[in-house]
This record gives C-alpha cells, structure tokens and sequence, in this order.
C-alpha cells in the first residue's frame, strides 16, 4: 500500500511540475507575442536579413549551386547572409530596404547598373497587419515602389522576434527571406 501511494505521489508532482511549466511557456508566449503586436502597430521596427531562399528553376539552381558549392554550408535553395548588413526598416508610413537577390531578373530596368539587388527608400502604401491568435503570428502586409520597380512584401512575426518576409515584384522573380525583428532606433 505504501508503495502504491509513492508512485501515485510521484505521478502527481511530475504531472504538477509538467503543467505549471507549460502554464510558464504560455505565459512567456502571450508576454512575448504582446511586445511583437506593440512594434508592429507602432510601425518603428527592423527586420535583421539572416538568410535567402530564392525562388529557382532549373537553371538558376545549376548556376547557384555551382558558384555557392565552392562558399560551404550554402545551395541554391537557403544562402546564409547574417551578420552582412541586410534589413527592412519600417518607421512611420516610410520603409527602407537593402536586400540581396538571388534569381531570375525578368525585366532589366538599371541595363548597365551596378545594383542587383532590391532597395527601396519609399512610403508605404496599403500598410496593414492581421493576427493569427490560434498560431501567435502577426501577418503584415504593405507596398513599395522605387523609381522601376513595385514590391509587394508579406511578412510572417512570430513572439521569439523570428521573421519570414516574401517580396512579389513586377521585374524579378519572388524572393524570401529569414530574419530577426526588433525595435528600430530613429
């Protein structure tokens, strides 16, 4: 009998101690998931470029993977671009990119240019953001044109600050990328 009732006591304090951390991780999620919806409503943020995922076909992966192969821990599919100053910053109604592209241009605005990536110091146009409660996701969505091209940017927020952003645009194929959020500084 005495038995019995240690294994029934050591259940129960395992239960007990499994619920009141999953109570804790909860708790952390909902604070974290609070201070993300405050950035995002304040529009005053930067999103930290980590990594690209190109949209490839057939050829573009050949190329990629040829030139990448020789760079280590890079394919055509994920390129490693932390700590290499890339980011998107929304402060206001303005946003301002520097970003690397990797893929197929198909229409060629800058014949002669120097610049293969996408940048844009812009205002925002149809800046909206909806919540995902059942996910804990922010889903923000805006455009932006430079002097050439038009972007549309859908951005995924999760309460540990991680990002996916994917840019639609009207000269190059789509493009996505990973990134680290925080708060802008003016």
């Amino acid at each position: 009998m005495r038995l019995l009732f240690l294994i029934f006591a050591s259940f129960s304090l395992l239960v007990g101690c499994k619920s009141s951390n999953s109570v804790a991780k909860q708790e952390l999620i909902a604070k974290q998931f609070s201070e993300l919806e405050t950035l995002i409503k304040n529009k005053n943020y930067t999103i930290e470029i980590t990594a690209v995922f190109p949209f490839n076909t057939n050829g573009t992966t050949q190329v990629l993977n040829s030139i990448l192969l020789q760079t280590g821990g890079n394919n055509a599919n994920r390129i490693d671009v932390n700590k290499e100053g890339y980011f998107i910053t929304i402060i206001n109604d303005s946003v301002k990119a520097d970003l690397p592209f990797f893929g197929e241009r198909r229409i060629v605005s800058n014949y002669g240019g120097n610049d293969s990536g996408i940048s844009f110091n812009a205002a925002l146009k149809n800046y909206s953001f909806n919540k995902n409660l059942k996910k804990k996701t922010l889903h923000i969505n805006f455009d932006v044109s430079n002097n050439t091209e038009s972007y549309a940017v859908y951005i995924i927020a999760y309460p540990n600050k991680t990002v996916n952003v994917t840019i639609n645009s009207s000269h190059i194929a789509n493009i996505s990328y990973s990134g680290i959020l925080k708060g802008a500084i003016n």
